[in-house]
């Protein structure tokens, strides 16, 4: 089998990507005055999106591209020998496990740290995938919810139902844990993963049949539900 031949960075961006030879150009010139590598210095410019960018980066490295990258329920329990501080920090998450084999999704290829410490941890052969920063903060941030428990446990509640959220409820009464309201819960759980992954902000947006919630996180918006609009209509107290 023949080996396959490493490719820069700008070639597979202008060739396969279709990019500009001028922008990478740019781009190379400025890296000559720094000592950014070519893809911060895209990232930084804005010149190809992360996606783009994570799959130029699989194709130039060899490994698969994951576009969403998500963990299984059976490699959570990975996620207890990985502080979530960590995980960040390198952006890395494990996906799945298969006997002793780890599939970990990284943002970088070159980040062997990351391989060589879960590997230390846990005993397994580690196999990277690349995925896009922003994807993957955002499956970190979704696998470490799944694993705390979070507030996604009352969606069944609201999704069984249709539900009145009473404009005139006070802030003590969504606080109060001890009211079983399936949509007290859910709001309540809504503020506790907002706050648990350092979100600014909560966006909820009505669209025709449902609610798309979105945290910022980082100065980034990730998706985290969609409530049926029948779930969350509002009316108000006789």
């Amino acid at each position: 089998m023949r080996a396959m031949r490493w490719r820069q960075l700008g070639d597979i961006l202008v060739q396969d990507k279709g990019l500009s030879e001028e922008i990478i150009r740019q781009a190379l010139r400025e890296q000559e005055n720094n000592q950014l590598k070519l893809g911060e210095i895209i990232r930084e410019k804005g010149i190809a999106s992360e996606a783009v960018l994570a799959e130029a980066l699989a194709t130039q490295s060899g490994m698969e591209y994951i576009a969403e990258p998500a963990v299984k329920s059976s490699a959570l329990h990975l996620l207890t020998t990985v502080p979530i501080a960590y995980a960040k920090e390198n952006l890395a998450v494990p996906l799945e496990i298969d006997g002793q084999t780890i599939r970990l999704a990284v943002a970088d290829p070159n980040n062997n740290r990351i391989l060589n410490d879960l590997s230390v941890l846990t005993g397994c052969r580690i196999i990277p995938c690349l995925a896009s920063p922003d994807k993957l903060l955002q499956a970190i941030n979704q696998a470490y919810e799944m694993l705390s428990g979070g507030g996604d446990s009352s969606m069944a509640d609201i999704d069984a139902g249709e539900l009145d959220l009473d404009e005139h409820v006070q802030m003590e009464d969504l606080l109060d844990t001890s009211d079983e309201a399936p949509i007290i819960r859910f709001v309540n759980g809504l503020v506790t993963q907002a706050y648990r992954r350092r979100a600014s902000d909560i966006h909820i947006e009505p669209f025709e049949t449902e609610v798309m919630i979105r945290y910022r996180v980082d100065g980034i918006l990730y998706e985290v539900q969609r409530p049926p609009l029948r779930a969350c209509r509002t009316s108000s107290r006789d």
